[in-house]
């Protein structure tokens, strides 16, 4: 069966990757020059499998006025009437239930727990190449766990995550440079079995395996159109060429939408906009990933480095997104200013452009158009996400 993947990031390469083992002819069409260039590339790097809540929650809801009005740091809203944004944000708030905020957020562990386990085989094989380690979690809380927050958790352990609600003593002993933090929080949530790895160098050493392998790649070649004859896949359409197809995967990122949408396919994906920061360690920098669950920061330790991600924009321009990224840079500082050698000239910056869905679940499976499948929509848990949502689309093509 011959087999084309559009999209080269941390899903894409996944797809291609279990396409092949199970026998496919597989060709990956990628825009960029090289793989993991766009929301794969610079990530928070935490392969966080038992804290993957959606972001819809009803404990949003009274802070979105604050956050229209810029008051929030995590959060930025350019104000922007066009239709995609409106539909995308009343899809949003229907998820913004309690009862809706649980389903979504169990439907995603369950997928992130699938994922932990088929992680195993690429952290065995190729985990050195990319800086995989299993640094443990720790979700630093504001304020005391409420009775909702204990619930939750508790529902979680059911499904399998290993997540618990431990005071900021248990915290401190597990993680000592929180000793060192100007604010410290009234407790944390501790998960032991998370994970951490270079998601753009993953994908590059699965690229590399993959190429020796037979599996083509073709860089700086964009589809332009996805083709079909009587309601059926036939072939794909690049700049300079064709290429007829038994079947094609779109794990595009946020330009699935437009590739899909001449199909009278509409992905309800909109994009929002994540940074990080790549900085040098100092002597109090954590081993242990952090997410200050306040501010929508978290701190990696990858590759000799403290990359510290986050935040969580709508439509903001180019030309705002440097002021964003100091912004999170000086919270960061504030909040733990022994963590980095913040004032380092070596900086590596990045912004990213998450695909998000109104429920945060992602889009995995068969189209209505035959021959053509979706693996999009993963927002801000691609590399989580990206083993369980490659396996699956690609049986899926295997048994239709």
């Amino acid at each position: 069966m011959r087999v084309a993947v559009i999209g080269a990031g941390v899903v894409g390469i996944t797809t291609a990757y279990y396409l092949h083992e199970r026998g496919c002819d597989v060709t990956v069409f990628e825009a960029e020059s090289a793989p993991a260039s766009q929301s794969s590339n610079a990530n928070g790097g935490q392969l966080s499998y038992s804290f993957t809540d959606a972001m819809a929650d009803p404990a949003l809801v009274p802070k979105i006025v604050g956050i229209l009005l810029g008051k929030d740091p995590a959060f930025r809203i350019h104000p922007n009437m066009n239709l995609d944004f409106v539909r995308w944000g009343l899809g949003f708030l229907r998820n913004c239930t309690q009862r809706q905020a649980i389903s979504n957020s169990h439907n995603l562990l369950r997928i992130a727990l699938k994922s932990a386990k088929l992680m195993q085989h690429f952290h065995e094989r190729f985990g050195k190449f990319y800086s995989h380690r299993r640094a443990g979690k720790l979700i630093l809380l504001p304020d005391k766990p409420s009775a909702l927050l204990r619930h939750r958790t508790m529902l979680k352990s059911r499904e399998g995550s290993d997540a618990r609600i431990i005071s900021i003593e248990e915290a401190r002993e597990i993680e000592p440079a929180l000793c060192h933090w100007a604010s410290q929080p009234a407790g944390a949530i501790f998960s032991e079995g998370d994970e951490v790895g270079d998601s753009r160098k993953f994908a590059e050493t699965l690229e590399e395996h993959l190429s020796k392998s037979g599996v083509r790649f073709k860089f700086k070649c964009p589809v332009f159109a996805i083709e079909t004859s009587k309601g059926r896949l036939t072939k794909l359409t690049t700049k300079d060429s064709s290429m007829s197809v038994d079947a094609v995967v779109v794990c595009a990122g946020i330009t699935s939408r437009s590739l899909l949408k001449p199909l009278g396919l509409n992905l309800p994906i909109y994009p929002v906009s994540g940074y990080s920061v790549t900085l040098p360690l100092s002597s109090n920098s954590p081993c242990t990933s952090i997410t200050a669950l306040d501010q929508k920061i978290v701190l990696s330790r990858i590759n000799g480095s403290l990359r510290i991600a986050g935040f969580a924009d709508f439509n903001v321009r180019p030309k705002y997104q440097t002021g964003r990224i100091d912004r999170m840079v000086q919270l960061a500082s504030k909040m733990a200013p022994h963590a980095a050698d913040y004032s380092a000239v070596n900086q590596h910056r990045w912004t990213g452009h998450r695909p998000m869905t109104p429920n945060s679940l992602p889009i995995v499976g068969a189209s209505k158009v035959p021959g053509v499948y979706v693996n999009a929509g993963h927002g801000m848990l691609g590399w989580t996400l990206c083993a369980a949502t490659g396996d699956a689309v690609s049986r899926e093509i295997l048994a239709d």
